[in-house]
């Protein structure tokens, strides 16, 4: 019922993390509450596909939620940033010498197995986040 708003907060904190780049402070801030948001559209989900089918709602859940390794990734971060600590990745800044010298900022989560930095990785997950919404939503699990 709720999700697609959550998505769509996910979504401007991830934008928010391009513009913060140059502050790691600012960018981290930005990367917790887009995983929060995402998590929260996936608790919404379960609440709404449990309250429709109790035993199959909690099925499709769980079975959608293990097929993509980017919503286990961060629901254990997430997970850790609220009972635990805050959240973090790394940052390389590389600074490519010119007429005008232009720095490009890079984060990273060094216990990820992909390639992906920080941002495309959370844009990764939003789309898994969105796409099981939209098969829930085609299976009637979700409004």
């Amino acid at each position: 019922m709720h999700e697609q708003d959550k998505i769509e907060e996910a979504r401007y904190f991830i934008s928010m993390m391009r513009v913060t780049q140059a502050d790691y402070k600012k960018t981290v801030f930005n990367l917790s509450a887009a995983t929060t948001a995402a998590r929260s559209a996936l608790q919404y989900a379960l609440k709404e596909a449990e309250a429709r089918d109790k035993l199959n709602g909690r099925s499709w859940y769980d079975s959608a939620t293990k097929a993509d390794n980017t919503i286990k990734f961060f629901k254990d971060k997430r997970d850790l940033n609220i009972h635990e600590e805050p959240i973090t990745s790394n940052k390389d800044v590389i600074v490519h010498v010119g007429e005008v010298p232009v720095a490009t900022h890079h984060y990273w989560f060094p216990d990820w197995q992909g390639q992906e930095d920080v941002i495309t990785l959370c844009e990764r997950y939003l789309d898994a986040v969105s796409a099981l919404v939209a098969d829930g939503k085609s299976q009637a699990f979700l409004g």
